[in-house]
This record gives structure tokens, C-alpha cells and sequence, in this order.
């Protein structure tokens, strides 16, 4: 019982590792794809504002019909380039959201392998506590036993004494 109870204890500290290292894992796995996310946003964002200002730049160069055209076409470029500015800030704001739900998850499985750990002391108590009963009943048994053996063996040596008188 002894045994069994050491062996349940490590495999409950066993289980208690692998979900703790599971949920680290998962969190490392996540931030290091929020950060590439992040990066490739900058990275656009960046690219983006260089277009912008080299829009900006050709438009203040010349004042011909021509150009006034192509600063009507720039115009429009620059306003789908602040649309898609927009956008790549909403999607910034979005995995900022997604890690603050990570973080969340993370707290969460801390929780969960904790109440594993709890259940484990816990259950790690009652074993302790069924090897101490079974180990009192088991020595009561073999009082017992020990009785019965005395007791049979009186009723043996009255048996023989009757058979040695009937003989």
C-alpha cells in the first residue's frame, strides 16, 4: 500500500508538470507569434508612412495640370494608405487584445495546475490515512487469527483426551 501510495504521488506530480510545462509552452508559442505579428505590422506601418511622405513630397513639386492630376491620383493612394494605416492599427489593437486573453489563459492554467496540486497533497492525505486503517486492520485480523489458532488448538487437545477416554 506503501508503494502504491508513492507511486500515485509521483504520477500526480508527474500529471502536475506536464500540464504546468504545457501551459508555458503554449504561452512562449503565442507571445512569439503575437511579437512576429507586431513586427510585420511596424514593418507595414513604417513602409506606409514612407509612401505617404514620398507622395507628399511629389505633390509638392509641381503645380502643372498634369501633376495636378497625379495629385488627385496621389490623394486617393494616400487615403487608401491611411485606410490600410487604420486598419493595421486595428489589428495592433487586436493582438494586444489577444495577449491580454493569453495572459488570462495563462493565469488560468497557473490555477488548474495548482488545484491539481491541492488535489494531489489532498489525495496524497487520504492515502496515507486508508494505509494506517488497512495496516490496524490488518493487525487486528492476525490478533484475531491468533485467537482462533489457540482456541482450535485447545479444542483439539479436548478432542483427543475425549477419543483417548472413548478408546
Amino acid at each position: 500500500a506503501a508503494a502504491a501510495g508513492g507511486a500515485l504521488e509521483a504520477r500526480m506530480d508527474a500529471v502536475a508538470d506536464k500540464a504546468s510545462d504545457a501551459v508555458e509552452r503554449a504561452a512562449e508559442n503565442l507571445s512569439t507569434q503575437l511579437e512576429a505579428a507586431r513586427g510585420e505590422l511596424d514593418a507595414r506601418v513604417t513602409r506606409i508612412n514612407i509612401n505617404a511622405h514620398t507622395l507628399a513630397d511629389e505633390v509638392a513639386k509641381g503645380a502643372s495640370e498634369a501633376l495636378a492630376d497625379g495629385v488627385l491620383t496621389m490623394d486617393a493612394k494616400l487615403a487608401d494608405l491611411t485606410d490600410c494605416n487604420a486598419a493595421n492599427e486595428n489589428r495592433l489593437a487586436d493582438l494586444d487584445s489577444r495577449q491580454a486573453e493569453l495572459s488570462g489563459r495563462v493565469e488560468q492554467g497557473e490555477s488548474v495546475a495548482s488545484a491539481v496540486q491541492e488535489t494531489m497533497v489532498t489525495l496524497t492525505d487520504k492515502l496515507e490515512a486508508s494505509q494506517d486503517t488497512l495496516g490496524d486492520g490488518v493487525a487486528k485480523a492476525v490478533g484475531r487469527l491468533d485467537l482462533l489458532e489457540a482456541a482450535l488448538e485447545e479444542e483439539k487437545a479436548r478432542v483427543g483426551d475425549t477419543v483417548g477416554r472413548i478408546e
